[in-house]
């Protein structure tokens, strides 16, 4: 996981992605921790439809997406300008009982000015 992180921190999102494959191919399956990896490197190039595959992509394999796994979509959402999509991660983010904390202002800071 250490490649996968250092290749989604530095913006090489297909080389990412082909470390996530490779653990597959090496029958290693991925979990939230290496998925959340990949969206939150998505979320940063703006590239939020890849990360919403991915979101899809963890629910459909059974894993469940976690706190980390919405901060990050509402970022992500937030930085392209996307409120509606931020918004439903957000509700969501609530409705499963997750609070807002000092440790994402950027989240926190974020769903105070759209939602009051």
């Amino acid at each position: 996981m250490v490649l996968l992180n250092a290749y989604s921190q530095q913006g090489k999102l297909e080389k990412a992605e082909l470390v996530l494959v490779s653990m597959q191919e090496a029958k290693f399956s991925p979990n939230t921790v290496a998925c959340n990896i990949l969206i939150t490197g998505y979320g940063k190039v703006s590239n939020m439809f890849g990360a919403q595959w991915l979101f899809l992509g963890i629910q459909n394999t059974g894993l469940e997406p976690d706190e980390t796994t919405y901060r990050s979509m509402i970022e992500g959402w937030g930085r392209v300008g996307n409120y509606k999509e931020a918004e439903w991660y957000y509700k969501e983010l609530k409705r499963l009982g997750f609070k807002p904390n000092s440790s994402n202002l950027y989240t926190n800071k974020f769903a105070s000015s759209a939602w009051g």
